[in-house]
């Protein structure tokens, strides 16, 4: 919580998030080759879907409450 400035007024109560926020695909070219993984999703008529994609732990920012929710 942001630390009081005056002794006046109504305490802040909102969480503040302490690093700047950060674009997904900025964040995606900073990630090291061994955290993507390839995944098969289905097979498809043309042969099968996969993805490539990192798990990480990411702190999503909406609203009044910030929640935990898994990579991209």
């Amino acid at each position: 919580m942001p630390s009081a400035k005056t002794a006046h007024g109504r305490l802040p109560n909102r969480l503040q998030a302490h690093a700047s926020a950060v674009r997904v695909d900025q964040w995606a070219q900073r990630q090291p080759a061994e955290a993507w993984r390839t995944v098969t999703v289905r097979d498809d008529t043309k042969g099968a879907l996969w993805v490539e994609f990192p798990h990480r732990r990411v702190w999503l920012w909406k609203a009044k409450s910030p929640r935990p929710a898994h990579g991209i």
